[in-house]
């Protein structure tokens, strides 16, 4: 792997500047949604685009 010779790259962390990061916290209500949803990932409760397509006729 070469490493990155571009003269306004780095391999250091991105700013948050850089890339949007909003400094606002999280509110309780989307803290306890996002766990919600790695649970359901973790435990496999996800559909591929494809299935989403078929389910909703979009194919």
């Amino acid at each position: 792997m070469a490493l990155n010779t571009h003269p306004h790259k780095t391999t250091k962390k991105c700013s948050h500047s850089i890339v949007g990061v909003d400094s606002t916290p999280l509110s309780s209500r989307t803290i306890k949604r996002i766990e919600e949803a790695e649970n359901d990932f973790l435990e496999g409760n996800v559909l591929t685009l494809q299935e989403i397509k078929a389910k909703y006729g979009l194919e």
